[in-house]
């Protein structure tokens, strides 16, 4: 082993929540609401014991997709 050389091999957990809109649905106080309940669900999926038992000794990576229609409108790791 040569000193000063180390190694890790971290382990990553990712949640991911996904948010749909139709365009016809959309203005940007309805997005943003959406948006705000999507950051609010993943903040409890994440504190959710089942989780906490399967994210031991890992990093989490909490992100937020929302779409208008076809198109990712917004992506944010939260």
């Amino acid at each position: 082993m040569r000193a000063g050389v180390f190694q890790m091999a971290m382990r990553l957990i990712h949640i991911l929540e996904l948010k749909y809109m139709s365009k016809k649905d959309y203005t940007e106080e309805a997005a943003e609401k959406q948006w705000q309940e999507a950051v609010e669900q993943i903040n409890g999926y994440a504190v959710a014991p089942r989780v906490e038992a399967l994210r031991q000794g890992t990093q989490m990576h909490k992100i937020v997709m929302q779409f208008v229609g076809w198109e990712l409108a917004r992506m944010e790791e939260v």
